[in-house]
């Protein structure tokens, strides 16, 4: 394959669902001159709540499927994926493999009074990459770790019933001192389509922050030193597929869904 061949060729991009497209939207904003290849592996969805070991062997065969399609880089669209299987992937292929991490540094920085709630599934929860993360700031007092299993099967779920995830996010939250959170981390890609309705359960003012526009940043930095981006002047393409085509719909009205 020719450079030229390198540059136009698809930036690949993984997700258990929905989740991702919030990735595959900043990233596809920032760099509208890529094709994307996204898949979505709802037949294995949810990630969070598997083991280490099991979500690896899954996430061989998604990555299987986008490199026969040709991709020039992989994104790990899922917080949960990169926690679990960012540094397998890397050590075994040969093009740049970007992941994403709860924002938690720019919540640290930002928040200078109150509390800090991070959401995220089990697994990025469990899991060394990010304990690591969380113990380096132990000396900001005020960070809670939640967990929210089932979250992610409402959302992939399309349900268009504001009441289910209402009374979902109230029993969620209910021994959480929500007066107190100043910053909400959303660390799972999953819960940034439904950003307004976990605000909603906090004061106003109260921010929600996410790691999508710093993966998107570090694809393109990644792209530019490796001499792949794509030049050509043109707007990419953005191709959505799943492992249950029966969600194909799902996928292609949830992007259209995002700002």
């Amino acid at each position: 394959m020719t450079l030229h061949d390198k540059t136009h060729a698809p930036v690949g991009m993984l997700d258990s669902g929905l989740g991702g497209l919030t990735v595959l939207k900043s990233t596809a904003r920032l760099l509208p001159q890529e094709n994307f290849i996204y898949y979505a592996d709802f037949k294995h969805s949810p990630f969070g709540g598997r083991t280490k070991a099991e979500l690896i062997g899954i996430l061989e065969e998604v990555v299987s499927e986008l490199l026969r399609r040709g991709v020039k880089a992989l994104v790990f669209a899922s917080n949960t994926a990169t926690s679990a299987a960012i540094e397998f992937f890397r050590d075994k292929l040969d093009m740049p493999v970007i992941g994403l991490e709860p924002a938690l540094k720019p919540a640290v920085q930002g928040t200078p009074r109150g509390k800090i709630l991070v959401l995220a599934t089990e697994l990025t929860l469990r899991e060394e990459k990010f304990r690591k993360l969380y113990e380096s700031y132990q000396t900001q007092d005020g960070i809670i770790l939640k967990s929210c299993p089932g979250l992610v099967e409402i959302i992939d779920a399309g349900l268009d019933d504001p009441q289910v995830m209402d009374t979902y996010l109230t029993r969620l939250f209910e021994e959480v001192d929500r007066a107190a959170i100043q910053t909400v981390v959303l660390g799972c890609t999953h819960y940034v389509i439904i950003k307004k309705a976990i605000l909603k359960h906090f004061d106003p003012g109260v921010q929600g922050i996410d790691g999508n526009e710093g993966a998107a940043r570090r694809l393109a930095a990644v792209l530019a030193q490796c001499q792949l981006l794509n030049t050509s002047g043109y707007n990419g393409q953005v191709e959505l597929f799943s492992s249950n085509p029966e969600k194909t719909g799902l996928l292609q009205k949830q992007y259209r869904l995002l700002e």
